[in-house]
Formats: C-alpha cells, structure tokens, sequence
C-alpha cells in the first residue's frame, strides 16, 4: 500500500519523538529506583541525580526537563528539581514554588502533574506560554513516577514549539487546495502550513477530537482526512481552504 504525504509527515513526527518519550520513561524509572532506595529525606535523594542534564543536552528542541514530587512525600512541600538551558549552559533552575510570593509555580495544579496522577500515564499538554518565557510557546510530556501503587510525581520535558515548527517546516507536506494542521487533542494548533492557523489557535474540528479522544486506539480508515500519531496525541488533519474563524477567533471547518 502507498504511503501519502500525509502519513510519512506523521512517520516524520512520530520519528522525532519516540526518542524523547523512551528517555522520558527511563528517567521516570530511575527516580523511583533512586527513591526506594532512599532512607531518610527523598528530596536529598533526588538532589544527587543529574540524569536531566542529559534529557535536555542530547536534543536541542527540549529546553527543559525534570522532576516535580508530590508535597506530601517530600515533607509536604513542593519538591522541584528542573533543569534547563542557561547563558552558562545547562544547570539545575531555582524557580519560585514557593506559595508566600505572588508569582510562585504551583505545578500540582497543572495538568502535566494532575493528568499523570490521576490517569497513571503519558500526558502531553500544550502548546501553552511557557513560565519562563515571554510569549514562547512550549509542548511538556510527563510520565507519573510509581513505587508500587504510590504516586510520587511525573518527571517532565518541556519542547520548544519554535525548534518543532523549524525542524518539521520541511516536511510539511502541500495538498493542492488545503490546508495542512498538526493539533493537540484540545484542538489546539502546533503547527501548519499557513500564518492563517498559528501556534496556539483553536480549532473546532470535531471528529479531529474524536479521533484523538480514543489515541492511541484509532484507525485512520475511520477518517481519510486525519493522520494520528503513535508517540503522542496530536493528529495532522487537511482542511478545506476556505474554513475560516468564527467571532470568537476559533476556527472552525
């Protein structure tokens, strides 16, 4: 059977990510070794790993990585061990999770830590405004971290959506007469083929959340027009040219 465009551009994608998900998951089982080891304080346990180091250095679309505890297994206060990229190249960050001060990061109110938690498994958010940056877009992937049936928090990837759109625009196939969007399980839009549909904008297609409500179990014979990722939740689907935006700004097919 021919392979389209469209499916080698989501091969392209899937190829691209898969490293990161497996890297993911094996920090996500190194902390929780490095954790059932522990005997006193889990925080000063998890200090002496710098495996994230690694995470962000061996791909230059992640410009994050780490790992966020559960507060009320680490003394019951936020645990936060994030590295990322600096003017003195990667180090370990000393964010605000501290709840005193006004601009403080309350991870365990986002869903990259709410989902695993309660679903026990991959969760792939965004894109959003990254904390850090000043209108930078941002894709995190986290995984719960487990001892036994306990929850102990998700180790987490920030990817950079401006290195992903630079790195995929080549790829991105061009269908005569539509137009091409890769979106989130939200309807959000990661990238497309058009300035029409940018980063961040919604997208009223509801068989595209259909089709990504049961990832990674649907088929693509269901809907000619949408290519699923097996990484992760996000679908290219081909839209007519002339769908437009509704009064709200949402766009719609």
């Amino acid at each position: 059977m021919a392979t389209s465009p469209e499916q080698m551009f989501v091969a392209v994608v899937d190829a691209l990510l898969a490293p990161l998900v497996s890297h993911l998951h094996r920090e996500a089982l190194r902390v929780s070794e490095i954790v059932d080891c522990a005997s006193g304080d889990l925080s000063e346990a998890v200090d002496t790993y710098d495996g994230f180091r690694g995470v962000v250095a061996d791909c230059e679309l992640v410009i994050g990585a780490g790992f966020m505890g559960v507060p009320a297994e680490f003394g019951h206060r936020r645990y936060l061990a994030w590295w990322g990229v600096t003017t003195h190249g990667i180090d370990r960050l000393h964010l605000d999770i501290d709840d005193q001060t006004q601009s403080y990061l309350n991870y365990t109110m986002r869903p990259y830590f709410t989902a695993p938690s309660a679903t026990r498994s991959m969760h792939v958010e965004g894109p959003y405004v990254d904390y850090l940056g000043v209108g930078s877009y941002v894709v995190t992937i986290s995984v719960p971290v487990m001892v036994g049936p306990t929850f102990l928090g998700t180790v987490g990837l920030d990817i950079s959506v401006e290195k992903l759109q630079a790195r995929l625009a080549r790829s991105i196939p061009t269908v005569s007469g539509k137009q091409l969007a890769l979106v989130n399980a939200k309807g959000r839009v990661i990238l497309s083929d058009t300035a029409d549909l940018a980063s961040g904008s919604l997208l009223r297609a509801p068989e595209v959340m259909h089709a990504l409500a049961n990832w990674p179990q649907y088929q693509e014979s269901e809907q000619p027009h949408i290519y699923v990722c097996s990484e992760v939740p996000w679908a290219l689907t081909v839209l007519p040219a002339a769908c437009g935006h509704d009064t709200d700004g949402k766009w719609s097919l």
